[in-house]
């Protein structure tokens, strides 16, 4: 009888550093891989004398303080704020700064770690079973900040404008539709160019009846923004999480002996699942049960959104 092996996550020490010298944690070998993505994807900018540099992202310190905070009270994480010095401001102010705070999700770990699918596979590319843990809940941390937490990247007068730009623009010769979707709902379009065009004039004379009126709409739209939580489809959130993993493990090369499958891209897959992105169990199936076909479930799913455009801001990482 064969022997079970057994794996255990190697726990991520308090690192207690300021988001602000994120480069003190670029020693913590638990870490490694979370500095290898997040210096590509999230990289910090510094002024010099020579203009705008790129320097080391201060997501690794994020996520570190993150993963420790998880399951402190409001309370507790004021006071060790001040310690460390990233903050400053009453209790009262900083209860209000985070009244949109999203704890760390790590509730999935043991399910990882019964997944004899995924252990073999990073073994097999001789990928540490804890650094990719902890990249993992870093990569969906980020993905959850970006998609589902986030900022609208622009305002709503931006956007207005934009689309009255659009219509104006709009040819003759050209068929045009301009759709509303609500989800649940089926989705209206409207198709008649002169309905569309009086649309845009519309938005045209709301504009100026707001200017005339004396409101600022700089200081009401960021107001709003900061307010204002955006939450985008599901798909595009996996085409993120994806691009993120992918970038990681292209360089690995799988040795023998090699489990049943060591498709990267089945991989991801069934990291979605695990880590409670979804619950279709879709994302973990390498073949379809009826034919016995290959899934190809997430390359497929995602196969229109390899350049979407994030129109959002993270609350968390930016």
């Amino acid at each position: 009888m064969q022997e079970e092996k057994l794996y255990q996550i190697e726990e991520l020490p308090d690192l207690k550093v300021n988001w602000t010298e994120s480069y003190k944690c670029l020693d913590e070998p638990l870490l490694e891989y979370v500095w290898e993505v997040a210096n590509h994807f999230l990289p910090s900018c510094e002024d010099t004398d020579k203009g705008m540099i790129l320097i080391e992202s201060t997501a690794p310190a994020i996520f570190a303080n993150r993963y420790f905070e998880r399951n402190l009270t409001i309370e507790e994480r004021y006071e060790r704020a001040k310690e460390m010095g990233m903050c400053n401001t009453t209790f009262e102010q900083y209860s209000q700064s985070k009244n949109r705070y999203r704890p760390l999700d790590v509730r999935f770990k043991n399910e990882y770690l019964k997944s004899e699918e995924i252990l073999d596979v990073l073994n097999s590319y001789h990928i540490d079973i804890s650094k990719f843990w902890y990249l993992a809940l870093f990569i969906k941390d980020v993905v959850l900040d970006k998609c589902v937490d986030a900022m609208p990247a622009e305002t709503s007068n931006e956007r207005i404008q934009e689309l009255i730009g659009r219509i104006n623009e709009m040819p003759n010769e050209k068929n045009a539709e301009l759709i509303f979707k609500l989800e649940g709902k089926q989705k209206y379009v409207i198709a008649d160019k002169p309905t569309i065009k009086e649309i845009g004039v519309a938005l045209v004379v709301y504009k100026k009846l707001m200017e005339n009126n004396g409101l600022n709409r700089g200081q009401l739209d960021l107001k709003k923004m900061l307010n204002e939580k955006v939450t985008i489809d599901k798909t595009p959130m996996y085409a993120l999480f994806t691009k993120m993993m992918k970038f990681f493990l292209t360089p690995y090369t799988a040795m023998p002996p090699y489990p049943k499958s060591i498709d990267k891209m089945l991989l991801i897959s069934r990291m979605i699942k695990i880590l409670g992105l979804s619950d279709d169990e879709r994302f973990y199936q390498e073949c379809d049960l009826a034919t016995n076909e290959k899934r190809n479930f997430l390359k497929n799913l995602i196969r229109r959104y390899e350049n979407y455009k994030y129109t959002t801001i993270g609350v968390i990482y930016g």
